[in-house]
């Protein structure tokens, strides 16, 4: 008889023996092309430094524009850096193009994290931070060692303290550098709970590296932050307004409101974060089973829970909240397009949607 040993064969010493496979190096689950963990810490530093230098050498014209207009329009403080975790829980401080309003942001930030919804960013900033280009010099981080192009991302100490109390076994993210580009930041949005990013980043960290995926994520990220950046720049242009928006939004998804119990279905006309709006004037009952449908086309849909505030008194306007954290996320990924890397949408054409549609959402207070 013999036994099984990572991977390899021997004979056994004595007597019958019952074959047992030990197992071996993490593999990548199914759907993850690369993970986090390098097979030569050595290498993966000089693919690293070398990767980065090319890149910030093809960027320094774009990163050159950046600064110039950071410099004319907020003065000289261009760069932000703040501590940070990286691998075994080591501090190091980060870069960003700084967005903020520099004297609001050190009055709300003194003592605590910058609240949610604090809107105290610049015209340019909220720009770059919408388009991520503010996160280009940690482009630098990476060149120095303190990042790697691909890992989770890193976070402030305060943030690790309150998610060690929520997320089981949230440390274990320390175990590999930050990185410029992690999976969660690239398909989750912002508003994607911590503890739905922990279970996805701790797959990943101990899979080993493919450098072929790798490389690929980080182009496809790339990619679809100069497109997000091109995108909002005409937005301004154009002068597209937040419910035009909303109203093409709902067009090209197919955006149904369904009530699973009676049957009940309505066309919704315009959605944003908070509010939904009716093509036609409908009476739900409020304690239903409510549903936003989202079509992806090609048969495929998506569909996300919610509760419904009325607005106004003939059921066409509602603010609404996601009922799950899956369903926030869906509707953020699927129909707000807050992902750096969004799902293909089908493609409708706007030229249907009613140019006074938006005018609900709008007037809400």
């Amino acid at each position: 008889m013999s036994f099984l040993a990572h991977g390899r064969t021997f004979g056994a010493a004595s007597g019958p023996v019952k074959a047992v496979r030990v197992p071996e190096s993490p593999r990548l689950r199914r759907g993850i092309s690369t993970g986090f963990a390098p097979r030569h810490p050595r290498i993966h530093r000089i693919y690293n430094a070398s990767v980065v230098s090319v890149v910030i050498l093809a960027l320094m014209p774009m990163m050159a524009l950046i600064a110039v207009a950071l410099l004319l329009t907020q003065g000289p403080r261009i760069i932000y850096s703040g501590p940070r975790i990286g691998k075994d829980q080591v501090s190091f401080n980060i870069l960003k193009f700084r967005t903020l309003d520099n004297k609001k942001a050190a009055a709300l930030t003194a003592s605590q994290v910058l609240p949610a919804d604090s809107n105290i960013e610049t015209p340019l900033g909220r720009f770059l931070r919408a388009s991520r280009l503010d996160e280009l010099p940690q482009l630098f981080n990476v060149l120095r060692g303190d990042m790697n192009l691909v890992g989770p991302r890193p976070v402030r100490e305060a943030i690790a303290e309150i998610e060690r109390q929520r997320v089981p076994n949230y440390d274990h993210k320390f175990a590999v550098k930050p990185g410029l580009v992690g999976h969660s930041q690239a398909y989750m949005t912002h508003g994607t709970t911590k503890r739905i990013r922990a279970r996805y980043n701790n797959m990943l960290i101990d899979a080993p590296v493919n450098y072929g995926a790798e490389i690929g994520l980080f182009g496809k990220v790339g990619f679809n932050v100069l497109r997000r950046a091109i995108q909002e720049g005409l937005k301004r242009l154009r002068g597209q307004q937040a419910d035009q928006l909303a109203v093409l939004r709902a067009k090209q998804m197919g955006l149904r409101l369904h009530d699973r119990r009676t049957g009940i279905s309505q066309m919704v006309a315009a959605l944003d974060a908070e509010t939904i709006v009716l093509e036609r004037p409908i009476a739900l009952p409020f304690t239903h089973d409510l549903q936003v449908r989202i079509q992806l086309g090609q048969g495929r849909s998506r569909m996300a829970r919610v509760s419904l505030i009325p607005l106004d008194e003939i059921g066409a306007r509602f603010a609404y909240e996601c009922k799950t954290d899956a369903g926030r996320y869906t509707i953020e990924r699927y129909v707000l397009d807050l992902a750096v890397v969004g799902p293909a949408r089908p493609i409708k054409s706007p030229a249907s949607a009613p140019a006074d549609v938006a005018a609900p959402i709008h007037a809400i207070a």
